[in-house]
């Protein structure tokens, strides 16, 4: 059974020629609307941001779908999110009663159709009151689960870095950076692989392409996730109290109140007979100096 026959069984004809007709207004406005693309690219930095596995999220728009903008989904925890946007402070971006069953549907439809676990239902608006005004709109059984959010509309990718400050922290996360034109660069170049394909693809999928496409790569601060700290350091700094190691951009960082040495990724571990021997913090971090200073004069 698919889809469309799902919905005519379980809610009838008309409801499934809404969904039919919903498709066929998606696919022919293909929005790709600015609106619409920002906010996809924002969520897709919030992920990369914020989580490790990014082949784990899966993103697309324009899905068969009653709640059809954009999905994402979260194969980790079983979790589907669908967002319809309006780029709108007025009546087009109100709570309705159309809304409301478009979202009964589609929630009906993610847990007994695709086997989600959670699903969860957003009207996106342009008007932070209007956002406010929706919510309690919302019947309260459904709150929760139906959600109206708020998300600010710019014509440019810079003016949006500058408005939406969550943006423009995951983006200098990501880049490991925090040059507007870097990270603007970045986001663009995302842009511009978010809306060559809208076909479901995961984070990962999005960031390996852009990486491609990005001279030189921009996004730097993933490589931080790829770094797998190596034994050595990790038993070494336990034996000295207050050491943190951070990953960073193809390096490790350890720091020891607000003392920090950088060394690279990719350094030769040292001879386990001269780790033995270093006894001392004073020791160790001119240990860590001299893995450091091959890379400095090169």
């Amino acid at each position: 059974m698919n889809l469309a026959e799902f919905v005519q069984d379980q809610f009838g004809k008309e409801a499934a020629k809404k969904l039919l007709s919903i498709r066929s207004g998606g696919d022919n406005n293909q929005k790709g609307g600015l609106y619409e693309d920002f906010f996809a690219v924002s969520q897709i930095c919030a992920i990369a941001a914020t989580e490790q596995e990014l082949d784990r999220y899966e993103i697309s728009s324009q899905e068969l779908a009653f709640v059809d903008d954009l999905c994402i989904r979260d194969y980790l925890r079983n979790k589907k999110t669908n967002y319809q946007a309006k780029n709108s402070s007025g009546e087009a971006a109100t709570w309705t009663p159309d809304i409301e069953e478009r979202f009964g549907f589609q929630c009906y439809i993610d847990k007994n159709f695709f086997n989600v676990k959670d699903s969860f239902q957003v009207l996106l608006v342009s008007s932070e009151d209007k956002a406010n005004s929706n919510q309690n709109k919302i019947p309260a059984n459904a709150r929760g689960v139906f959600l109206s959010e708020f998300f600010p509309y710019q014509e440019s990718s810079v003016r949006l870095i500058l408005d939406h400050r969550r943006l423009r922290s995951n983006l200098e996360l990501i880049c490991d950076s925090n040059d507007l034109s870097n990270i603007d660069s970045a986001f663009r170049i995302l842009l511009g692989v978010w809306r060559s394909d809208q076909a479901p693809r995961t984070v990962k999928d999005i960031f390996s392409r852009a990486r491609k496409d990005a001279k030189p790569d921009l996004f730097l601060g993933l490589i931080s996730k790829e770094i797998i700290v190596p034994e050595w350091l990790i038993n070494k700094c336990s034996e000295f109290e207050g050491i943190e190691i951070h990953p960073g951009a193809g390096r490790y960082i350890v720091n020891r109140n607000g003392y920090a040495v950088s060394i690279p990724a990719n350094v030769s571990a040292p001879d386990p007979d001269v780790l033995d021997e270093i006894t001392t913090l004073e020791e160790f971090f001119r240990l860590l100096m001299s893995l450091a200073i091959p890379e400095l004069i090169n």
